[in-house]
Order: C-alpha cells, then sequence, then structure tokens
C-alpha cells in the first residue's frame, strides 16, 4: 500500500482502505456512485449494448459522478469503457443466495455455497486488477426471514468465507456485501467496507441512522449503495427533493 504525506502519494498503489476513506493510486478517493442495472441479456451480459453503456456512462461524468454500482459482473469491455471515460466499478458478483433454495436442506446450501464460492473466485480472478475496479460487492440483501430460518451464524459464516475466497483469488482486492437495516446486526465486520442500502423518508432518522451505522461499521468505509425515493410512486419532483437532503446528509456524516 502506497504511504500517504498530506496529498502527495509517496508510491502509487491500485485501491485501499484508509480508516473510513478509500484511497486510489495513494490518493483520497471520494465516491460519488449510482446503481445500474440488471439489464436484459446482451452481448456485455445483463448490460445495454456497447453504445449505450458508452452514452450512459458519458452521462454518468457529466454529473460528476465517479463510481458505478453493477448488479452482476459485466464483460470486459464495460470495464474499458468505465476506464477510459475515468470511472470506477464496484462490481457486484451475483449468486443464488438462500432465497432461491427450492428446500432447506444440507445439500441445497452445499450446492449454493459452492455456487457462490466459483463466482466469486472467477470474478475476482479475472477482473480485480483491472484499473477500474474500486471493488467487488458479493451479494445484496439477504431476506430478514431467511436469516432467521438459517440462522445468523450460518449467514455471516457464508459471507465471510466468500470474502476469504476473494482475498485468496485477489489479496490486495477490496470486497463487501450490500446489506440493508433489516439485516444489520449482521457482522459482516470481516469485510473491507461496509455497503447498506438506506431507503428512509424522514431527514432526521435518515441522519440518526447514518450516524447510528458510523459507529456500527468501525474504522472501515460506509458505502451507502442505494439511496433514494421511488420515483414511480412519488414523482420525479418529490424524488429529487428527497435526494438533496439524502445526499448533503450523507457528505456532513462522512458517509464515504
Amino acid at each position: 500500500q502506497s504511504r500517504v504525506l498530506g496529498t502527495q502519494s509517496v508510491e502509487a498503489a491500485g485501491p485501499a482502505v484508509d480508516g473510513k476513506f478509500f484511497r486510489f493510486d495513494g490518493h483520497r478517493f471520494p465516491v460519488r456512485g449510482v446503481t445500474y442495472g440488471t439489464f436484459a441479456q446482451s452481448e456485455l451480459g445483463l448490460f445495454p449494448e456497447p453504445e449505450r453503456v458508452k452514452r450512459d456512462f458519458e452521462a454518468m461524468v457529466e454529473a460528476n459522478v465517479n463510481t458505478v454500482r453493477t448488479y452482476t459482473v459485466p464483460e470486459r469491455p464495460v470495464f474499458d469503457v468505465a476506464q477510459d471515460l475515468g470511472l470506477k466499478l464496484l462490481v457486484g458478483v451475483w449468486w443464488d443466495d438462500p432465497r432461491y433454495l427450492d428446500r432447506p436442506t444440507a445439500e441445497a446450501w452445499k450446492a449454493m455455497t459452492a455456487e457462490a464460492t466459483a463466482a466469486v473466485r472467477q470474478a475476482a480472478g479475472a477482473y480485480a486488477s483491472h484499473p477500474a475496479v474500486l471493488g467487488f460487492v458479493l451479494g445484496n440483501e439477504i431476506p430478514g426471514s431467511l436469516v432467521r430460518w438459517h440462522g445468523r451464524r450460518r449467514v455471516e459464516e457464508l459471507l465471510c468465507g466468500l470474502h476469504q475466497v476473494g482475498k485468496e483469488a485477489a489479496p490486495e482486492a477490496l470486497f463487501g456485501y450490500a446489506n440493508y437495516p433489516t439485516t444489520e446486526y449482521l457482522d459482516t465486520s470481516c469485510f473491507d467496507f461496509d455497503c447498506f442500502n438506506v431507503f428512509l423518508e424522514n431527514e432526521f432518522a435518515y441522519r440518526r441512522y447514518l450516524a447510528q451505522l458510523q459507529v456500527d461499521t468501525g474504522d472501515r468505509p460506509l458505502v451507502l449503495s442505494e439511496l433514494g425515493l421511488d420515483s414511480a410512486s412519488h414523482g420525479e419532483q418529490r424524488q429529487a427533493e428527497i435526494l438533496d437532503w439524502q445526499l448533503r446528509g450523507a457528505a456532513e456524516h462522512g458517509v464515504a
């Protein structure tokens, strides 16, 4: 890892964690991100056609976005377009989590774990060294009812096992898991950074919850991996009003 004095990097480095913040090439990297996907199947995976991806990424850059969170692993051209435009990717690694088990048997859990392990190993091994990658998100919102059914410890062991697999495939890469308030009790401290999907429409409750999450996260970055308001139900004007104080609150609470 690089040693940083003030704003000058002594040694260039890839993505790294520095307390509550990310660093990239030795300099602090403030995440300003959007989610992207999932879409219908194309030659790039569950993403639009190449020209549409390029136009979308260009629009993000114009809007001062620097990070894109995906929910599945794209094909390499998406990584290359992001790199060309100066964007970083938080790459979601999809696997059929416990909600997709036909039967909650030991054999089914073992097969699910093997599938997840293979997906993480393949994604990290193939793309961790790509200069557009900020990190990997190894799963998204395992429902609280299923965590209670299978047991907290079992789910935690599954998630931390996937983090270990990722580190074995790419020791220098960064890994997280996208949690949400219903399962905030899960111990995800094994990960390099914490992700939370937070949808709160009351500013006071939102700010109080961010403060709580920062304490729970400890000395690691906290990423709001989803936020906002449903525009289909509430309209774009109301969505914009909510996003205004959500983004300000995130910045004021030091969210990465």
